[in-house]
């Protein structure tokens, strides 16, 4: 691993042992497997005896330098020296041997660490790829103008990284690691880094330089959540963000538990930090800033030095006379000799404040007044002078908190502070982070370390912090000594990813986009599209105690009249939301999740914060539909009725399909695998009124979605005659109603050909899995609706 950089006050990487076997022979990456003796196909699948033809010279030379004979290992252990030690050499040497174009010996990657006692007994080597990464580096603009070696090294990648996931994947069945965890994770570091440079070369763009290969181990995920007690969502997200290497990073940082069990978290959310029970609430003292040294200490007894801020019923009421006079509270702390006390002020045009982004459950809130413990209110102040001292000097130290200026009741008051959120973090000369997980640490000597621990904390775990940092005009994040600006950040790192000669800013650079991505909602103006398409970036992996919080966030952001969503009760807030989006991108018919059960809306995500909602991201058509009591109106859709017959028996059934115009071009299509989308059982009262409808037609390369409406405005029989006819110009708008997703791909390649990228072993959330994909209901050819069309889909 000692191609990466390490952070603050870690002084070495964690050694990998090489696994003694047969060393590759420099013959070139492809073909070493057929060379080596192997069936890649059924070693993907984990049949080990069938994978070779034949095995006891293999594993007499393999087995060669092990230090132990092979009747002494456990089966466990056999596999790691025989078919680990293959997948190690093959990738290690094979892709450096590409990447380079000459021979790598092994003298160039290991070197030999010998015994305790300083003999060569029971010495082994240990991988150190840092010079030949460097040298790979150094030939980046030289190999990226090559399309012929590009072409054929990214192939190379996707192939040991398909092989590799699948081999990881056999854990489950086998209760043990075909390559051991260390090699495991180099390998896969190795694969990720190497994918998104020759794509940074090649001026890829930022979500394609993300999608690169990334496999995070198995081990390393028992490690972090069984033995780390990291919460899933924590592994899920940093590694989806980061890569193997981020992740490995990561936990490299010294980060303090903050003490919080995840039992009850997922991949998708994390739940630990709600507030569920109010009641029990309790703000947390400051230390540095705290005359109660008790830390102990619940902060509401008498005789504790550190009460609630004084005048509390006076600041509720300067507070709430502000928000009903439709302006911002602002406070500003007054230091008197026997203490302090805290001003109100309405704010006017071009006032300069500070806004405070924190999360709920560091103990900064307060569910039941309207105030804070005095050293929070003390800590604050330091904080906020220090950074206006630095932009704005002379300005009064005035800033904004939700705890004290969203005033609790009464709920008319309330909704007016709310809907003011937008103008109050629009508005602010800085929005302030003030979380625990960052405010441990002083700030890190390097742009990657602190780009990484800004992102790893949890304020990207809640949905309210969303806006507050994608509308700031400056975001700043505070650590222990000294407040961050991200934009300063974001301009050394960007330009750190475009030096090809820097490979230890990578993961810093990654770290950086996830915040990037939410400063990119406030530029996506003028288009409906990119607009939803960061807001749908930007809500992965958030959470909130309470789930209609999702829709007026959305509303703030999307700088909609937020009363009338606050206005209704938390079970429609989702209808009304969509209902005042005048127009939405025609993505939104294609993404994936539950849809609202409501007339009118029945195309409509139930919710934001779904999983199967955000996972995929919001498809790209160029296209916007008007937002309508009676449905989403639209058109420039290829649609076309169709007639299944037989009707699909099996939820995995494919069907195939070609329109007459094209009868050469076949596409293969599925119900999408997606919470709530419909088996072909439940949708088989509408047989005789489907339409399919599409933005494009799939590639050769890659597949596309699609929807399944039943057509109310048209009988089936007639829209086919009309059809073939050519006699459709004088068609009404198509009254139709939603009922499922669709994946639809080309029959180009051919099909067989395709899914041998698809993982040989079947998980849950696979798109397609190998078992069933050759279940066809062969059907008649379609006539295609023009696409200038008008539809309004329920």
């Amino acid at each position: 691993m000692d191609f990466l950089q390490l952070p603050d006050g870690v002084d070495e990487h964690e050694p990998v042992f090489e696994i003694p076997g047969i060393p590759f022979d420099n013959q070139g990456f492809e073909g070493f497997d057929i060379r080596q003796g192997w069936d890649l196909e059924r070693l993907r699948q984990g049949d080990f005896r069938r994978a070779r033809t034949e095995w006891n010279d293999y594993s007499q030379q393999s087995l060669a330098e092990a230090n132990r004979p092979a009747s002494l290992m456990t089966g466990t252990e056999l596999l790691q020296n025989l078919v680990g030690a293959f997948l190690q050499n093959w990738i290690v040497y094979g892709l450096f041997q590409q990447a380079l174009a000459r021979p790598v010996q092994r003298a160039e990657a290991t070197r030999l660490q010998k015994g305790i006692d300083g003999s060569s007994s029971f010495s082994r080597r240990t991988f150190h790829l840092q010079d030949l990464f460097a040298e790979f580096m150094s030939r980046g603009q030289q190999l990226a103008s090559d399309e012929q070696w590009y072409a054929s090294f990214e192939k190379a990648i996707n192939l040991a990284s398909w092989v590799l996931e699948d081999v990881d994947l056999l854990f489950d069945s086998l209760q043990g690691y075909v390559v051991p965890p260390a090699t495991a994770l180099l390998l896969c570091s190795l694969l990720h880094t190497f994918h998104c440079f020759i794509r940074i070369w090649r001026g890829s763009s930022d979500n394609t330089i993300s999608s690169a290969s990334s496999i995070i181990p198995k081990s390393l995920q028992h490690k972090l959540l069984s033995e780390k007690k990291w919460c899933p969502e924590r592994v899920k997200r940093l590694g989806s963000e980061l890569g193997p290497a981020g992740l490995y990073y990561v936990d490299l940082l010294d980060v303090p538990s903050d003490g919080v069990l995840h039992e009850n978290c997922k991949q998708e959310k994390c739940v630990a930090y709600n507030v569920a029970v109010r009641a029990d609430y309790r703000q947390q003292h400051q230390p540095k800033f705290c005359p109660c040294k008790d830390t102990s200490c619940t902060h509401d007894l008498a005789t504790c030095q550190c009460r609630p801020i004084g005048d509390a019923d006076l600041l509720f009421q300067q507070v709430t006379e502000a928000v009903n006079a439709e302006s911002i509270p602002l406070l500003l702390v007054d230091k008197q000799n026997d203490g302090f006390r805290i001003k109100v002020t309405s704010s006017h045009l071009n006032q300069i404040y500070i806004a405070i982004s924190h999360v709920w459950s560091d103990g900064l809130g307060n569910p039941k007044t309207n105030t804070l413990l005095r050293c929070q209110v003390l800590m604050l102040d330091a904080c906020v002078r220090r950074v206006l001292e630095k932009l704005q000097p002379g300005s009064p130290p005035m800033f904004w908190i939700d705890t004290i200026c969203v005033p609790l009741r009464p709920q008319e008051t309330r909704d007016k502070a709310i809907g003011k959120m937008h103008q109050v973090y629009a508005d602010a000369e800085v929005v302030l982070v003030i979380v625990k997980d960052i405010m441990c640490t002083p700030l890190p000597k390097t742009n990657q370390e602190r780009a990484v621990r800004i992102c790893q904390s949890k304020w990207f775990k809640r949905l309210w912090t969303m806006q507050e940092g994608a509308l700031a005009k400056v975001l700043g994040f505070q650590f222990e000594d000294h407040a961050l600006d991200w934009e300063y950040l974001d301009d050394a790192l960007c330009k750190n990813l475009m030096d090809t000669s820097n490979a230890a800013t990578l993961i810093g650079a990654f770290a950086n986009l996830m915040t990037g991505h939410l400063r990119s909602l406030s530029k996506a103006k003028g288009s409906w599209e990119a607009l939803f398409e960061a807001l749908w970036f930007a809500m992965r992996h958030r959470a909130t105690s309470r789930d209609s919080d999702q829709a007026v966030c959305a509303a703030i952001l999307c700088s909609l009249d937020v009363k009338l969503v606050l206005s209704v009760p938390d079970d429609q807030k989702m209808d009304a939301f969509w209902g005042i989006c005048q127009k939405v991108p025609l993505g939104l018919l294609l993404c994936n999740g539950p849809r609202l059960d409501t007339a009118g809306f029945r195309w409509a995500p139930r919710a934001f914060l779904q999983p199967s909602t955000w996972a995929t991201g919001l498809p790209r058509t160029g296209k916007t539909g008007e937002v309508s009591a009676n449905g989403l109106r639209f058109s420039g859709f290829i649609a076309s009725p169709i007639l299944i017959d037989p009707w699909p028996l099996t939820l995995h059934s494919v069907i195939e399909l070609f329109f007459h115009d094209s009868p050469m071009q076949k596409l293969l299509v599925r119900l999408t695998q997606s919470v709530d989308n419909p088996t072909w059982s439940k949708i088989i009262g509408h047989r005789n009124q489907l339409c399919i409808l599409l933005d494009e037609l799939p590639s050769s390369e890659m597949p596309t979605s699609g929807l399944l409406v039943t057509c109310r405005t048209k009988n089936h029989a007639d829209m086919l005659e009309d059809l073939s006819k050519e006699a459709c110009d004088q068609w009404p708008i198509l009254e139709s109603q939603y009922l499922a997703q669709l994946d639809v791909f080309n029959d180009d390649g051919p099909w067989s050909l395709m899914v041998r990228t698809l993982p040989a072993v079947y998980e849950e959330g696979d798109l397609v899995d190998r078992e069933h994909v050759e279940s066809l209901v062969n059907i008649s050819g379609l006539y295609q609706i023009p696409r200038n069309q008008k539809w309004c889909i329920d």
